[in-house]
């Protein structure tokens, strides 16, 4: 098939989400404002200082290679394949038939290796288009099922914009959750992400800062704000993970950390990386099966030298995984046959359900005191147009 150069205003929306990214990667590097009007600065202090520049020479490295990435984007030999002339001949005619401008049209890969197309497109005279019409024209000409974009653009009106449409992964995801806040305090400790992010990648993640209210709320919350602008911009989730790490030691040396408990799934081949740092355990539930996945790692931000947990499973259709902060397992760990019991014998019962009754097990295994923060994440998945064992 033939390669032709992608299109300039295509590359240029990759490369703004690129430079946004490492615009707020830098500015979360800027130094805390210090208290006080002097301060000694002891023997004791410059080491400290000395180690603290040697972990900058580190994320430096990390920036030059971010860089690289972001110029390797936006070289000119960028290639996509560009569609077969009697397919292009087609959709062109329809859009033009239904009063909409095209100026490029590629056909190119995402981040897991399934189709991607990317269209600039006008709507004339005020024209509105809606992007699913698109979408249901690309699944018939192509012959493989195409997506609208998941957000951003959903209607094509009298402004050129780019669009992106992406092959319909083979896997639904569907979820629930349940959380609550430690007694005595009226902010959580505990964030999460569950999310599509409309290329056949999911990420569901709890981040736990250390200790409890504002301060743990704003580190963990920070923790997963970088996981999502990463995975925006089509950066590795582990390098992300990394970052991370160093980020939280260079501003707190070690004082704060945020336990980290994450999964990657890849919703087109069920792929899933199960990412650990200093979290409890995670669990996968298959039919009667309870398999856990424990790991005694370091929170992130405590010493970046040291590597996290990583493991990487294939997930079916039907499979359950079920990830918890440590506010909830601590009050298991004595009761992990019921445990085990209750999310391998949840029929009848939605993942929202589940994830409330293992919150409330929790709590009964305190004595009714919530003495940690405690946040419960229960991910499915089926296969498309299949009815799921829990929705």
């Amino acid at each position: 098939m033939e390669e032709r150069e992608i299109l300039s205003e295509f590359t240029k929306s990759r490369v703004t989400e690129y430079a946004a990214l490492l615009n707020e990667i830098a500015e979360s590097y800027l130094p805390e404002e210090e208290k006080g009007d002097e301060c000694y600065v002891t023997r004791a202090d410059l080491f400290a200082q000395k180690e603290i520049d040697s972990q900058k020479a580190i994320f430096f490295r990390f920036l030059r290679s971010a860089a690289s990435q972001l110029a390797g984007l936006a070289r000119p030999n960028l290639s996509g394949s560009v569609l077969a002339e009697k397919q292009e001949r087609k959709i062109v005619k329809e859009l033009i038939n239904a009063g909409i401008e095209i100026k490029e049209f590629y056909k190119t890969e995402n981040r897991n290796g399934y189709t991607e197309i990317g269209m600039l497109l006008r709507a004339r005279e005020r024209t509105y288009y809606d992007a699913d019409d698109i979408a249901r024209l690309l699944t018939e000409v192509l012959h493989i099922p195409m997506l609208p974009p998941s957000e951003g653009h959903f209607y094509v009106r009298d402004e050129w914009t780019t669009f992106c449409f992406q092959e319909e992964p083979s896997f639904q995801i569907y979820g629930g959750f349940a959380k609550v806040t430690k007694e005595g305090e009226e902010v959580s400790g505990d964030n999460f992400l569950m999310r599509e992010f409309g290329d056949g990648t999911y990420i569901a993640a709890i981040a736990d800062g250390m200790g409890s209210g504002e301060r743990a709320c704003e580190d963990s919350e920070k923790v997963l704000m970088m996981v999502e602008r990463h995975v925006e911009s089509g950066l590795a989730v582990k390098n992300c993970i990394h970052m991370c790490d160093e980020m939280l030691y260079l501003q707190h040396r070690g004082e704060r950390s945020v336990s980290l408990d994450l999964m990657e799934l890849n919703q087109y081949t069920g792929e899933c990386k199960i990412y650990k740092n200093g979290s409890a355990s995670s669990f996968l539930v298959r039919g009667k099966e309870v398999r856990e996945f424990a790991a005694d790692r370091l929170s992130l931000g405590i010493n970046p030298r040291i590597e996290g947990y990583a493991e990487t499973i294939f997930l079916q259709s039907q499979d359950i995984m079920i990830l918890a902060s440590d506010g909830i397992m601590e009050q298991l760990y004595d009761n992990m046959e019921m445990f085990r019991s209750c999310i391998s014998g949840f029929a009848d019962k939605t993942l929202s359900d589940l994830s409330m009754s293992i919150l409330q097990m929790a709590i009964r295994a305190g004595g009714g005191v919530i003495r940690d923060d405690m946040t419960i994440l229960a991910v499915g998945l089926c296969e498309k147009g299949a009815l799921p064992v829990a929705f």
